[in-house]
């Protein structure tokens, strides 16, 4: 009767340390989920600037025909877009793994 009581007592206790290190890596998930979630959100943002930036400027290009100003702008764009894709792959690479 007495193992069968120690045996229950080791087996809740390797479960409770189980519970823990799924706490610990939920609560990791959670901070570089969080993390990601910003550096993402900042990025969008910097992208939606840099789309209006590129509106005003083709504008301008058209009225003044400036053609190296808009690949300036384009390259901007297309570098941000690329942050995001790398935001997005690091996340998932963490998160997935």
């Amino acid at each position: 009767m007495q193992a069968d009581i120690d045996e229950s007592a080791k087996q809740i206790q390797a479960a409770n340390e189980r519970l823990e290190k799924l706490k610990e890596q939920i609560a990791t998930e959670k901070i570089v989920y969080e993390e990601t979630s910003k550096k993402l959100q900042q990025t969008e943002e910097k992208l939606q600037l840099c789309r209006e930036l590129v509106k005003d400027r083709v504008m301008a290009i058209y009225e003044t025909n400036t053609f190296p100003i808009l690949m300036f702008y384009y390259n901007q764009e297309a570098t941000l877009k690329n942050e995001v894709k790398s935001t997005l792959v690091s996340y998932s690479l963490f998160h997935f793994r």
